[in-house]
């Protein structure tokens, strides 16, 4: 499943300070700093701009300085599209990334990427997974048979039992946009899923020692 990447930079206030003035002399392909910084609610903000090219659209990035320690690119916007999708917008992160994040950093700073896709085994282990994919591959969508009750709850069972880190929006995405399920279908059968876990946990809060 994509998502949009998280592009971070950590380190000391002072450091982050020189990295920030390196920036504007030495972006290069089409980049440049678009004005100094202003204060918003995200703290003190940053605007990078680039030209447009064969490979990417004209586009503007912002970086927040929400912490004295931390720079994290809060968003990425281009006046050529409306919204921007999400091999659009980490193709332009990762170009800001080689092209002036990269140049002007330092030892003294720490730059973090975030993954541009994830998979439901980086939240569910590979049983629990194929527990999941068959519901989804052998429901019937139009009105959930109690076979396919059977196999939700046997997915939602293991889940609790190994404490999987699955949660409802990465669950109901995933229906939607890997799977193709109906966008209620999916944010009603992730709110299941959320409610299931939490009974689940009480249920088991409440045995005795």
């Amino acid at each position: 499943m994509k998502v949009f990447a998280d592009l971070v930079v950590r380190g000391g206030e002072q450091a982050l300070s020189a990295f920030l003035d390196r920036m504007k002399g030495t972006c290069r392909d089409g980049w440049s700093q678009k004005f100094e910084s202003t204060t918003g609610v995200f703290g003190e903000l940053y605007c990078f701009t680039c030209t447009r090219t064969c490979v990417r659209p004209h586009a503007d990035v912002w970086l927040s300085q929400r912490h004295p320690n931390e720079l994290r690119v809060t968003n990425v916007l281009s006046p050529e599209f409306k919204s921007l999708t999400y091999d659009q917008y980490n193709q332009i992160l990762r170009d800001f990334l080689e092209s002036c994040v990269k140049p002007a950093a330092r030892d003294e700073v720490q730059i973090l990427l975030s993954e541009t896709a994830f998979g439901l085994t980086q939240f569910l282990s590979e049983r629990c997974a194929t527990l999941l994919q068959r519901f989804s591959r052998e429901a019937n969508r139009s009105m959930l048979t109690r076979d396919d009750l059977r196999r939700w709850n046997e997915f939602v069972t293991l889940a609790h039992r190994e404490d999987a880190p699955l949660d409802e929006p990465f669950l109901r995405k995933w229906l939607e946009e890997d799977e193709g399920w109906p966008e209620l279908d999916a944010e009603r059968l992730a709110d299941q899923y959320a409610r299931a876990r939490d009974l689940l946990r009480v249920f088991v809060e409440s045995q005795p020692a």
